[in-house]
């Protein structure tokens, strides 16, 4: 959740951190051809930084060489991972990809990526319980919020669901445990990194605090082929079905403030009214994708040249490591962190 990035625009290359500006174009056209989307030919090494381009990417896309972040070294610039999950009956349920990249932004100023994702299976192997976060900017540590929020939210619903339909969660009662747990974490952190607060939560909230969503998917059909499916977030990390008509949103964009509860609402700071679960169904033949605000972004409604780039290579699960590269497409003046959760549920026999 980057809030004023210096990369959103044309970057100096001469500042520091940067390469000499390639066209970032021309280099694009040589690797797509090298996945497929082309004739095959050989692949220039410098062509080898270049991501996938959608649209303008502007100059940044090509120039920024990313740099770590010495404070933080166990923490990757980009996560990845893929899988199929298993429904009760044993049988192939789900098909997952997951990715978390740090934004341009980040990269540029050798700054912390600050989203984080989690993925949990009840104990009785009935439902898939996915969860984002996006740290917010503004908190130098708020991937620590990011973190526990995804890590805390994914373990405690694993365990409840064993024994508790969705429906019938306390769900005001969980997000105060993990408002609980983001505060506790964060004091724990800051002062191991001798930082010193006078423990008041706005306090806290200054060095660390995300946005979550939460998806807790059946791992079986319905006869019909659907699955039950309940959302629930703070914030405006948001939750998208793709089906052959399209994009749609269901919760926590921020052109679709249906269920989410503010668009800048983050854990550990709760607002007055806890925010509210949406139970619905995921259609037959329906993909269900979770994404933080660098995807939510730049995707708008669903119906412009971002939408039309991940439908296209969304509607089957591609390779992780593709799927990696896919959220880290280039496009100008989108340079914040980017995470995703997509989930292609296997068609009932």
């Amino acid at each position: 959740m980057v809030e004023s990035p210096a990369t959103s625009r044309e970057t100096n290359p001469a500042e520091p951190g940067v390469a000499p500006p390639p066209d970032t174009v021309a280099l694009a056209a040589p690797l797509d051809a090298a996945r497929g989307d082309g004739p095959a030919r050989a692949v220039a090494p410098a062509a080898a930084r270049a991501p996938y381009v959608v649209g303008d990417p502007g100059r940044a896309a090509g120039q920024v060489r990313p740099a770590p972040d010495l404070r933080f070294p166990e923490r990757p610039d980009t996560t990845v991972d893929g899988y199929t999950v298993a429904g009760p009956d044993g049988r192939p349920s789900v098909e997952l990809r997951a990715a978390g990249v740090r934004g341009l932004a980040h990269r540029y100023y050798g700054t912390v990526r600050q989203d984080s994702a989690a993925v949990r299976v009840s104990v009785d192997q009935r439902w898939l319980v996915a969860v984002v976060a996006d740290g917010v900017s503004a908190g130098e540590h708020s991937h620590v919020a990011a973190d526990t929020a995804a890590t805390a939210a994914a373990t405690e619903l694993a365990g409840l669901l064993g024994g508790t339909a969705p429906e019938a969660i306390d769900w005001p009662a969980l997000f105060l445990r993990l408002a609980d747990q983001v505060a506790h974490a964060t004091r724990v952190h800051l002062a191991g990194h001798g930082i010193h607060t006078d423990g008041e939560l706005t306090d806290l909230a200054a060095q660390a605090a995300t946005t979550v969503l939460i998806a807790v998917l059946a791992l079986a059909s319905d006869p019909d082929g659907t699955r039950e499916l309940h959302l629930i977030g703070l914030g405006d990390t948001s939750a998208w079905t793709l089906d052959d008509s399209g994009w749609s949103c269901h919760y926590g964009a921020k052109t679709h403030q249906l269920y989410a509860s503010s668009a800048t609402a983050a854990l550990p700071i709760l607002p007055p009214e806890p925010p509210r679960p949406a139970r619905t169904q995921l259609g037959r033949g329906q993909v269900l994708a979770l994404v933080t605000d660098g995807i939510g972004d730049p995707l708008g409604d669903g119906t412009g040249e971002v939408g039309a780039f991940l439908a296209a290579r969304w509607q089957a699960p591609p390779t992780p490591l593709e799927f990696a590269a896919q959220v880290d497409f280039a496009r100008r003046s989108y340079d914040d962190d980017r995470t995703a959760i997509v989930l292609w549920p296997e068609e009932t026999p």
